[in-house]
């Protein structure tokens, strides 16, 4: 399954500058492609994020990702992720102002 299928005329292609798009799989990539996509984003367009990747992956997915990245994500994404999909608000977050 291409990533294609996540729309991402929607989705600012600078989360994905280092890779060549075309070769990532949903399936076997997924944990990078969410992965980024939290890192990358904006408190502004986080939930507009969250809802274009929930097309292909449940929110128990998208938070085990969450829980388990070695990529940066502001502490303000961490709460607003707690706050709007009610996930817990992991401790190790990173204090980076978006």
């Amino acid at each position: 399954m291409n990533i294609t299928s996540l729309n991402l005329a929607e989705m600012p292609r600078v989360f994905f500058w280092d890779v060549d798009i075309e070769s990532l799989d949903l399936k076997r990539d997924y944990f990078f492609i969410i992965s980024r996509i939290l890192s990358f984003t904006t408190v502004e367009f986080l939930c507009n994020n969250i809802d274009i990747i929930r097309t292909q992956f449940d929110m128990q997915i998208i938070q085990q990702v969450l829980e388990n990245t070695s990529e940066i994500i502001s502490e303000d994404i961490y709460k607003l992720m707690s706050e709007t999909y009610d996930i817990p608000n992991y401790s190790h977050c990173v204090n980076i102002p978006v």
